[in-house]
């Protein structure tokens, strides 16, 4: 078995209740660490938070958006380059 990775439980969490978010709490953003869960109006607030109760262990904040938007794009391809061949020059 591979390397679990990282904040893939909190990514499932926020997938299993994104689309309740979705509804209740559009433009809010979700502090996930494990399978717990608080939503805040703003990213600052999130992450003040955050780091108060779960110090440097990792944990995810998402904006909740009723579509999703991509905001960091960490590697570029040419059209119909597969990411795992590629090499980064």
């Amino acid at each position: 078995m591979g390397k679990p990775r990282l904040l893939a439980r909190e990514l499932a969490t926020y997938e299993r209740q994104s689309p309740q978010w979705r509804a209740e709490h559009q433009g809010r953003y979700a502090l996930v660490h494990g399978d717990l869960v608080d939503c805040f109006q703003t990213y600052e607030d999130a992450l003040k938070i955050g780091y108060q109760r779960f110090g440097l262990r990792p944990f995810l904040i998402k904006e909740i958006q009723v579509v999703e938007q991509p905001r960091f794009v960490g590697l570029s391809l040419a059209e119909g380059e597969d990411w795992r061949t590629s090499r980064a020059q």
